[in-house]
């Protein structure tokens, strides 16, 4: 495991440098030399601010930016000047803010000119940047290895309970618990048991680790050697876990929604790393895992829009078959892995297999459920009957029944399954307050975008309320926007702005405009209250499933609004998303939310929680909330 950590990268590339003549000493010489020189007056004109950074540097630090210098020239090869400041400041931890860190990474850039790289100007009059280009040579098998450091693989040993942000997961490396810049840390309260309870969680690999990839088909041929590398990569990392149990370390982002960590084994990755994961822990599947298993395969299969019970007898009907029909599945990798699962199953053998349960367009879900649209809830499966409703399905039936002559719907013969597709994408964005992407599949001011939102309220009335209501409570002169999810966990997001700053760089005579982000109050960012807002809300469900969950001996896979379980507790699963969408109904946390962001009474048009429609919610056991 140790042998993909930054530690071990670092000796491996001392290593590489040495036997290129390439010292690191040399390297973190020249950096203290810079220092000195600056320091005497000898490098431009010493000012306040850089001399502080300056002379923060010591023989330690020293080394570690050198090793930063030469592990962004391996990795990066020839590229711009400005690729480079950026990838070694992401490597500082001094405790300075990250424009500074971006200087100091050019000055020293700048005065190791010459050593394993040199810097090339541009042509004058050409409108090209300042480019690097590396003095040393490495195999870009050696490249890909390093690369992966960034991106370290599940852990076989224990990992480290989270007792503060600071202290939780691999034991050789210091991280902090919410994921993104240093903007996010906060010292507000989150909640660390649940990402001490989903790396508890233990897995294996399944036997379907060794089928291919899938290749773009227009992928150039530089993609096409980096693809087959990173495959290669993947597969000595695969081998190296094959017989072996481990655990992931989990972060939050800044909402509060949880990442596994990794990127050729991870929970969250594409169907091939789906599909090569199972939990360790394994059970006899019971009559109600069975059928859960049989409703998985079709769901992979391609029929997850239908009844549960013409999933069922679809699997019944093509028992004797169901692997010649691999080749059919829309999801051919993550359905011949729950075919295997279930021919154990038959056989009376335990196993780890993940049934994977999506909510049904979680985002308006939840939001027709703040709002307590009884219609919207019905529409999203939250209230109803034995009806499977598909919120993209009727959004695009309506709108195409009202503009099926348009000429948006000129080159798709009449096929509805298109039509669906090409709604989807912006019913997704939309109630996330992108309006760019409706504009641009339907037009702007025209009868079909009209159509489209007319649609959208006619089934979602109370998500586009709750929309407008957060809108309404942005505040231009905040940086930051703060709220407590009901499970006190602490969302805390930054406002930031992107900035066109100029590095001045007397080391070589330079100067530099860099592109960097800040924290800062910024109107133009009016739109991220919403969707962030909304995410808090899918992340708090998403922990409280786990932790209702692990007070069962349950163990929960999850991704986002995706849960994944053993098949025997998918009802159980299912009755505890039901619960916490029935106290999401019964609660004002719409309200108690905004509140807190604006310090102010929000009037809203909710009507009240019923508790008849509260117990309906619990009551709904067959619905299709998440199928």
């Amino acid at each position: 495991m140790e042998k993909y950590s930054r530690k071990v990268a670092k000796s491996k590339i001392k290593a590489l440098c040495e036997s290129q003549d390439r010292s690191i000493e040399v390297i973190s010489n020249k950096i203290l030399e810079w220092k000195e020189e600056y320091l005497k007056g000898n490098i431009g004109k010493p000012y306040k601010t850089k001399t502080d950074i300056v002379n923060m540097i010591d023989e330690d630090i020293a080394d570690e930016l050198a090793i930063s210098i030469l592990f962004t020239t391996i990795l990066l090869g020839k590229t711009t000047f400005q690729s480079y400041i950026g990838h070694v400041a992401s490597q500082i931890n001094l405790e300075i803010e990250s424009f500074r860190k971006a200087q100091l990474s050019a000055w020293i850039l700048a005065y190791c000119d010459g050593g394993a790289y040199d810097i090339i100007a541009p042509a004058i009059g050409s409108m090209m940047s300042y480019s690097i280009e590396p003095k040393i040579s490495l195999s870009i098998e050696d490249s890909q290895e390093l690369a992966r450091c960034f991106f370290l693989p599940p852990s076989k040993d224990k990992l480290n309970d989270w007792t503060n942000p600071f202290n939780g997961g691999y034991s050789f490396e210091r991280s902090y618990a919410i994921l993104g810049d240093s903007f996010n840390r906060h010292n507000y309260p989150i909640d660390l048991k649940t990402l001490n309870i989903l790396q508890s969680v233990k897995y294996k690999l399944t036997n379907n680790v060794d089928t291919p990839q899938v290749l773009e088909d227009d992928a150039s041929e530089d993609r096409i050697a980096q693809f087959a590398l990173a495959q290669i990569q993947t597969r000595k990392v695969l081998k190296d876990y094959r017989d072996s149990e481990f655990s992931f370390v989990w972060k939050f982002d800044k909402r509060g929604r949880v990442y596994s960590s990794g990127y050729d084994i991870n929970v969250q990755g594409d169907s091939y790393r789906k599909a090569s994961l199972e939990f360790a822990k394994e059970e006899i599947v019971n009559e109600s895992g069975m059928k859960w298993l049989k409703i998985d395969i079709a769901n992979h299969y391609g029929l997850d829009k239908e009844l549960w019970e013409d999933r069922v007898k679809f699997v019944d009907a093509n028992d004797s078959i169901l692997e010649a029909l691999t080749d059919k599945a829309d999801e051919p990798l993550l359905y011949i892995q729950a075919v295997e699962a279930y021919r154990k199953a038959q056989r009376g053998l335990p196993t780890g297999y993940i049934v994977r349960l999506d909510a049904t367009a979680s985002g308006p879900q939840i939001m027709n459920t703040l709002f307590r649209d009884i219609e919207g809830m019905k529409y999203l499966n939250v209230l109803g009957d034995s009806t499977r409703h598909d919120l993209y399905t009727l959004v695009a039936k309506t709108m195409y029944e009202n503009t099926k002559d348009s000429q948006i719907w000129r080159d798709l013969n009449g096929d509805f399954a298109k039509v669906r597709k090409v709604v989807k994408k912006p019913i997704m964005t939309s109630f996330y307050n992108s309006q760019s992407k409706p504009k641009e599949i339907f037009g702007e001011n025209t009868l079909e975008l009209a159509e489209f939102y007319k649609a959208l309220r006619k089934y979602c009335k109370g998500a586009l309320e709750v929309q407008d209501t957060i809108n309404a409570c942005w505040d231009n002169s905040k940086d930051v926007n703060v709220w407590t999810l009901p499970d006190g966990h602490t969302a805390y997001c930054p406002v930031s702005k992107v900035l066109e700053s100029k590095i001045e760089i007397p080391e070589k005579g330079m100067k530099i405009v860099y592109t960097h982000t800040v924290q800062r109050a910024n109107p133009q960012e009016n739109r991220s209250l919403c969707p962030n807002l909304v995410h808090s809300i899918d992340g708090y469900i998403c922990r409280e499933v786990v932790k209702r969950l692990n007070e069962l001996d349950i163990e929960v896979s999850p991704i986002h609004d995706s849960f994944g379980v053993h098949p025997n507790h998918c009802d159980e699963l299912r009755r505890v998303y039901r619960e916490l969408l029935a106290e999401l109904y019964e609660s004002d946390t719409l309200i108690n939310l905004l509140k807190e962001i604006t310090g102010k009474d929000i009037n809203a048009d909710i009507q009240p929680a019923n508790k008849d429609i509260a117990q309906a919610i619990r009551d709904n056991v067959n619905g299709y909330y998440i199928c």
